[in-house]
């Protein structure tokens, strides 16, 4: 059998598979809320992504350990590790320079958590520079992209995660209800009690006309609040949260709309997606005059 996974390889094995492939998969997850979902969401996600992807293509990657904690230095409810970008940053940065070192030249992270972006991006630019080149995805948007248009499941991120989840028998379909769509209750209580009806929120998949170079385009605005049609910046107050209802707001059932079929219809949607991008992915490399 053909090793992918480095925590099964000996030093013998690894010093061997590193000369013979080009690509280190690199899973980061995050250990947060995901209603009733179990907190290691992101985690499982991402880690069963790669066993799949290495799963098929063996001979052509190596995955290592996911990094389990993820940047989530904003989230306040029970259970959450609050873990801020430096460290990371720093870890993401430690793992790929271990396998730089010995001429890798093109890393895969897989992200269960969205918060990670600013530090992989941050790590890349770094690895830029010693003509390494690294892929980032967040495989929730590849699902939207890929088939979202298809099926409106697919277009909700906290079915997405609930349905791997599933597929990972992590949780039970049957009794799931709608975790995210009421997770900002009580931020929501605290912005009507600092703001008066003069101020309101952007509306969030709208989004707020700003100026990006010659083109204005609608983007989101960290901290936005509306008055008489403007958008300014006002940051708040985190809402303290209410350890005896810690998620306040309805619970609508999911149970109909997710599943392990659609959880493994993602996980091989994504993996057979990857498959075929890695295999021009390899073949690129950074000029040295860029260097």
């Amino acid at each position: 059998m053909t090793k992918y996974l480095l925590a099964d390889m000996t030093s013998a094995e690894a010093a061997k598979i590193v000369k013979e492939r080009k690509i280190v998969v690199v899973p980061v997850g995050a250990i947060h809320k995901h209603g009733d979902g179990p907190l290691g969401t992101d985690m499982f996600s991402c880690t069963e992504l790669a066993r799949r992807l290495g799963e098929a293509i063996p001979d052509k990657v190596i995955v290592v350990p996911t990094l389990p904690y993820g940047v989530s230095g904003s989230a306040n409810l029970p259970g959450t590790i609050k873990t801020s970008q430096e460290p990371v940053r720093q870890i993401i940065k430690e793992i790929s320079m271990s396998f730089v070192k010995f001429g890798i030249k093109h890393f895969l992270f897989l992200t269960g958590h969205g918060g990670n972006d600013g530090a992989y991006l941050s790590v890349a630019r770094e690895l830029n520079k010693l003509g390494v080149l690294c892929a980032y995805v967040r495989w929730w948007d590849l699902m939207i992209q890929l088939e979202g248009d298809k099926n409106p499941n697919f277009r909700n991120v906290n079915l997405l995660e609930q349905s791997v989840d599933a597929a990972c028998g992590k949780n039970d379909p049957s009794v799931l209800r709608d975790g995210e769509g009421r997770t900002g209750a009580f931020q929501q209580r605290l912005r009507k009690d600092v703001l008066n009806d003069k101020f309101s929120s952007p509306v969030k998949m709208d989004g707020t006309l700003i100026c990006a170079g010659s083109d204005p385009k609608l983007t989101s605005v960290p901290h936005g609040v509306v008055y008489n049609k403007g958008t300014i910046q006002m940051p708040l107050p985190r809402a303290k949260v209410d350890i005896d209802d810690p998620e306040p707001g309805e619970w609508v059932s999911i149970s109909d709309k997710v599943s392990a079929k659609q959880g493994d219809y993602i996980l091989n949607t994504c993996r057979d997606w990857l498959v075929e991008f890695l295999a021009d992915f390899e073949t690129l490399e950074i000029p040295e005059k860029y260097l």
